[in-house]
């Protein structure tokens, strides 16, 4: 049997499709998390069942391209059941698409969710709806688990509503008017008890104009001095000595064995792999507060606030949530960009993303600041919001080009602001977890064994503890002088950088492998090789995706431009430390200049030049 979940954003859809089918898909406390159709078949009492979960849709006369795959599984009427899933306290605005649905002759349980979230003196009473619908009518809340083995049972039993069909109009709004009356009398009655809404007293300030930005750097100001400040720190310096202590054990009980296969256990996979995992509590709790924002609603303010300033650069709020998923992974968020319905905005927003400095980075920024930053956080918060500065200029750049998108109008429901249960931040803290051990199980430790071989061995001599004469130096020398203006033109830095291509944690892996921070990066080129670090080539799970999903003669001019990009940005860097006192004078010097071009200007301007714009 095939049972579709189907809904408007942010009703619960793939909540309630996990505690069905026990997966674990993204789910999150704002509209447009579900991008695609997902999938899955399970048994149930001996039958066997396929459930699929699609993208939310407000009714079947679709807009963006998720919606369109929404409404057309549900047109193909290939589903033999169809669980329109609703809140139980926007059930009028939700019910529009289930009449939509009912027309379509399909079985049908409308389940309605959020029970928990009913006002407190405030009744729904099922069976009355039920009854008027002529479906089954299941109070669940996906949130506590509760309802949805009755939900199970009614979808055994569905059957066809016998409402009659609503009247199909060539006008639009006659139609929804039409419908919307005709849910106004179903629903009459079946609530009882006062209702209780409000405007939430934190939104005056994280919706307001000016406060809103400052409210929300403080906020990621917060997050990053807890996660790569004192607790973090000192969760990652637990996990560090016993790294270092286990590899001072590994070298002394391999002290028997050739000294190759000494320095590739103790060195290249403990001192390597373990330099990236001493840096789990840091993913753990960067995870764990991006939850936090998430299942609290405060990222759906994110893109609020931000829509009028991305739409002057060709952008818009929606494209915000991908951007700020990116945080986690390019590779991940790259695909929530789909929901955008401009294509010039979709390419800009999934070529931009890779800016955005994912957790794999992070261990990068983590070593090389407690190195020679004594562990600042704020110069980590700095690396983050540059790859936000650059990607927000790029993006102004870009709508200079042929890529230029129409400023489309950002419409979107704020959904109310929710408490995250521990079991929902587990599950994603969780998810980020895994995928960063199952990475550095697999690619970072294969990828740590080959990098130590190439930097140890060389075809001529074999094994070259130094690293002189080996095969990663005799390629990478050839590349070095490219990066020597940009202050770290030796070769173990550049083979670092060759190996972030595949994973970025393993930039961090190959130097640790050889011998720390400290043995390949000074103090002053520290910061100018974080900064390209930041901004170049994303991994190759990125750019596949990108490829993917904006074809591959985009994903080159991206991987391209962002190469060209982090090069110039990480030469300003290296400039600006070598050559200080020049670059005041320099900032100084033009600060003036376009005051006195501003006073010049100004000072020839007639009395009415406000209002009849003649002087330029």
């Amino acid at each position: 049997m095939k049972v579709v979940f189907a809904g408007n954003p942010n009703v619960g859809k793939t909540s309630l499709f996990n505690r069905i089918t026990g997966s674990f898909e993204h789910v999150g406390n704002y509209p447009g998390v579900t991008v695609k159709r997902k999938a899955k078949t399970t048994k149930i009492d001996g039958e066997e069942y396929e459930f699929v979960d699609l993208p939310g849709l407000y009714s079947l006369n679709a807009r963006s391209a998720e919606e369109v795959l929404a409404a057309n599984e549900l047109r193909s009427k290939n589903a033999d059941v169809v669980v329109v899933v609703c809140e139980v306290n926007n059930l009028c605005r939700n019910l529009y698409l289930a009449m939509q649905i009912f027309d379509l002759g399909i079985k049908t349980v409308l389940a309605v969710n959020m029970m928990d979230e009913l006002p407190r003196g405030r009744k729904f009473d099922a069976e009355k709806l039920a009854e008027r619908l002529g479906v089954a009518v299941v109070p669940v809340s996906a949130k506590y688990r509760k309802g949805s083995e009755n939900l199970i049972k009614e979808i055994k039993r569905a059957r066809v509503p016998h409402l009659h069909k609503s009247r199909i109009y060539a006008d639009v709004r006659r139609e929804a008017a039409e419908r919307y009356s005709l849910i106004d009398s179903l629903t009459e009655d079946v609530f009882t008890g006062k209702n209780v809404s409000g405007v939430c007293a934190f939104d005056k300030i994280a919706l307001n104009k000016y406060l809103a930005l400052p409210v929300f750097l403080i906020i990621m100001a917060a997050i990053f001095f807890v996660t790569f400040g004192i607790v973090g720190k000192f969760l990652c310096k637990g996990i560090q000595y016993g790294v270092e202590q286990l590899s001072q054990i590994a070298g002394y009980a391999l002290s028997g064995s050739p000294n190759w296969l000494n320095a590739l256990i103790s060195q290249g996979i403990i001192g390597g792999v373990g330099g990236v995992l001493a840096f789990l509590p840091q993913v753990v709790l960067l995870y764990f507060f991006i939850g936090l924002l998430e299942d609290s609603g405060y990222i759906s303010r994110v893109a609020f606030m931000t829509d009028d300033l991305f739409g002057k650069i060709g952008l818009s709020g929606r494209a915000a949530f991908t951007l700020i998923m990116g945080f986690g992974c390019s590779a991940t968020a790259i695909v929530t960009a789909r929901g955008l319905d401009d294509a010039n905005m979709r390419v800009k927003t999934v070529m931009l993303t890779p800016f955005m400095s994912c957790s794999a980075k992070m261990p990068v920024f983590s070593a090389i600041t407690a190195a020679y930053f004594n562990g600042n956080p704020l110069v980590i918060f700095a690396m983050y919001l540059l790859g936000v500065t650059m990607a927000l200029v790029c993006a102004a750049v870009m709508q200079k080009t042929p890529l230029k998108s129409k400023n489309d109008c950002f419409v979107m429901e704020l959904p109310p602001y929710r408490v995250p249960t521990f079991e929902r931040l587990f599950q994603l803290v969780g998810s980020g977890v895994k995928s960063f051990v199952v990475k550095i199980g697999g690619s970072v430790f294969c990828l740590s064994v080959l990098a130590w071989i190439l930097c140890n061995f060389s075809l001529a001599r074999g094994f070259v503890l130094s690293g002189d004469g080996s095969v990663m130096q005799t390629f990478a020398s050839i590349i070095a002088p490219i990066f020597r203006p940009l202050g770290f033109g030796n070769w173990k830095a550049v083979a670092a950088l060759l190996s972030g291509l595949v994973a970025k944690e393993s930039v961090i892996t190959v130097i640790g492998g050889f011998g720390g921070v400290s043995a390949v990066l000074g103090y002053d080129q520290a910061m100018p090789f974080m900064v390209f670090a930041l901004l170049y080539v994303p991994c190759v799970a990125s750019l596949g995706v990108t490829a993917k999903e904006i074809g591959a003669k985009y994903a080159v001019i991206s991987a391209a431009s962002q190469f060209a990009i982090a090069y110039v940005v990480a030469f300003a860097v290296r400039a600006c430390m070598i050559y200080e006192l020049l670059l005041a004078i320099a900032i100084v010097a033009v600060i003036i200049v376009l005051t006195v071009r501003g006073i010049i200007k100004f000072s020839g301007r007639c009395r009415n030049c406000a209002s009849c714009g003649k002087c330029k």
